[in-house]
């Protein structure tokens, strides 16, 4: 665990620490209150110095998920060492280089969460099974075979239901899915449980088995390149917008619950969640194309870029070739499918050829962190990279806003405002989502699969 977590209602509350920490005026200074009576599996203290020291080796390791935002300002890419600071035996201060509101959810992930100092000491050891503080504690680890936790019977917080929770490591898909059926293994979590491989969708048909769904950790959406025409004019990307039918392409396309239809830059499931798409409508998109000068006599010749490499899912030529069909009933807009593989097309999208492309983000493995910013920011602050060119004042002083306010729930707010503006000038505009999947014996009760895409083992019941 770290000094903060998400509990399960996806709430950010304090863990390791006493309290949510102290947020100076200029938004640059954290200061937390640790726990007092908090011990390692090994008996050490955890104190303010074993707190510090976890997260100095963290940020000398080269994380950039400290060195991003930690104080560094000698510019060599890592935390000053000032910038983490233990006060007396129970305070942490972190000092940030410029003010981001959403670091605090930064806490809440692994490369914050704090490790015994035992496990820093001396060379690196590949077998050992060194302790954090969390409500399991690993008793056994083998490489590549099995990890094997106990509940951690001094763990302040909410216990493990499970006294215990073994992991066990397969090679290949098939040999998972066997372990399974055959009753050797409870769950089955990464690697096969998503529907776009063939052992995945076998596990989706077995109405034997349980499946468990959590928050979404893949979308699927539409690139426009708006420094050149005709993508530059809003118009004609509203016009797109309401030609598509997210729900029709989900239901003609995807089967087995694979894809849902995404309404917003941020999936469900996600806190800050607020969909503002517009339903479709083809009476508006062909009302938008008319005013732009597009019409049935005067249609709009546009070339649509898909992966064919099967790096999504095996459907994305049936998928784009649905996109294509959608936006051909407004009668206005002539689509031309073109395709590459991933080398050639990343190649391609990198240097801005495409005037219009799909692609996925950020692919479906545990994300880096919860806040709305992880879906919003690398587009906005990326638009040259992404190769949409979008550029916006109005998003622009918003999204100043989000990183300065501190209060969770007005930087909620703020997240609406910039999903509203989001739906109106589509930096992207988003179709299509992907859950997490697990599936289980009839016997598992209870399985949570978080919004990080991390599967919750102290919620799990059987």
């Amino acid at each position: 665990s770290g000094l903060l977590r998400y509990d399960q209602n996806n709430q950010l509350v304090p863990a390791l620490a006493a309290t949510m920490p102290t947020i100076s005026d200029d938004g640059l200074k954290y200061t937390f209150t640790l726990r007092e009576g908090l011990f390692f599996p090994d008996g050490t203290l955890l104190d303010a110095n074993a707190v510090r020291n976890s997260l100095v080796r963290a940020s000398e390791n080269g994380n950039g998920q400290l060195n991003n935002f930690l104080r560094d300002n000698n510019l060599d890419g890592f935390a000053d060492g000032d910038a983490i600071q233990a006060v007396g035996n129970n305070q942490i201060v972190l000092q940030l280089d410029e003010a981001a509101s959403h670091f605090v959810t930064f806490l809440a992930t692994p490369p914050y969460f704090i490790l015994n100092p035992s496990c820093a000491a001396g060379t690196f050891d590949p077998l050992a099974n060194c302790n954090g503080i969390g409500p399991y504690t690993i008793t056994a680890y083998e490489p590549d075979v099995l990890v094997r936790m106990e509940a951690n019977p001094l763990w302040p917080l909410e216990k493990a239901i499970m006294s215990s929770v073994e992991l066990r490591f397969y090679a290949d898909t098939a040999t998972l899915r066997g372990a399974l059926l055959s009753e050797q293994i409870d769950i089955v979590w990464h690697g096969i449980a998503n529907a776009n491989n063939e052992e995945g969708r076998a596990l989706a048909a077995d109405d034997t088995l349980k499946p468990w769904a959590g928050a979404s950790v893949f979308k699927s959406y539409l690139v426009f390149e708006q420094s050149q025409e005709p993508w530059d004019d809003v118009r004609v990307r509203r016009a797109a917008a309401y030609a598509l039918d997210r729900d029709a392409l989900v239901e003609k396309v995807f089967v087995d619950g694979e894809r849902q239809p995404l309404l917003g830059p941020i999936p469900s499931g996600i806190p800050g969640n607020a969909p503002a798409a517009p339903a479709p409508d083809l009476g508006s998109a062909i009302t938008l194309l008319n005013a732009a000068g597009y019409s049935l006599l005067n249609p709009l010749e546009i070339d649509l870029w898909y992966l064919d490499d099967g790096r999504y899912t095996e459907r994305e030529g049936d998928y784009a070739a649905a996109i294509k069909e959608q936006l051909e009933e407004t009668g206005i807009f002539e689509v031309t499918l073109n395709s590459e593989a991933w080398p050639i097309y990343s190649a391609r999208m990198s240097s801005c050829e495409y005037p219009a492309f799909l692609l996925g983000w950020p692919g479906t493995t545990a994300q880096r962190y919860i806040d709305p910013m992880i879906w919003l920011g690398h587009f906005i602050y990326n638009a040259e990279v992404v190769c949409s060119n979008y550029e916006s004042e109005e998003m622009s002083a918003l999204m100043a806003s989000v990183l300065e306010e501190t209060d969770l729930a007005t930087r909620m707010g703020l997240y609406g405002q910039v999903q509203a503006l989001w739906a109106a000038e589509l930096p992207t505009l988003d179709l299509t989502q992907e859950r997490n999947q697990a599936y289980s014996s009839a016997d598992i009760t209870a399985l949570t699969i978080d919004p990080l895409g991390i599967m919750r083992y102290e919620t799990l019941q059987k």
